[in-house]
């Protein structure tokens, strides 16, 4: 019992992630291994209603072979949420309507380089990740 409490006053401290044969300790938040295994399915199923709901985008808009500049951005944040969420690169292709790994790749680089650089699209991201995070929490 102590040691579990240890745990979580490291994490908090620290803000980092500790992996436990209980599962994983975000500061005082406790989120079993469970949950974080069903996330990429769920990720997988309602990302297209979350975007639908929140920017007005079909799927069919999101994954046509369109270049206007707001479907690219979603795309490339797409990328990279689903990147941060450990998808392979296939999977991520697939997500996007079967798109290849090297078009995933692409998008992944251009989407790390904005979050470094431009302070806007960093903003739409951690906007996107929290809001989406809140949306998978509620269901």
């Amino acid at each position: 019992m102590n040691y579990q409490k240890n745990q979580k006053v490291v994490s908090a401290v620290l803000n980092y992630p500790i992996l436990s044969s209980f599962g994983i300790i975000y500061g005082q938040v406790y989120t079993p291994l469970a949950s974080i295994k069903n996330k990429k399915s769920m990720i997988k199923k309602h990302i297209f209603k979350f975007i639908q709901q929140t920017y007005g985008i079909n799927q069919m808009q999101i994954i046509e072979h369109d270049r206007r500049p707001f479907k690219v951005e979603l795309r490339q944040i797409i990328c990279l949420y689903c990147r941060d969420n450990e998808f392979t690169l296939k999977s991520i292709g697939q997500i996007l309507g079967g798109r290849d790994h090297s078009t995933v790749v692409n998008n992944l680089k251009k989407g790390n380089a904005y979050l470094l650089f431009e302070e806007d699209y960093s903003d739409k991201y951690k906007s996107f990740v929290r809001n989406f995070d809140l949306y998978l929490s509620a269901i």
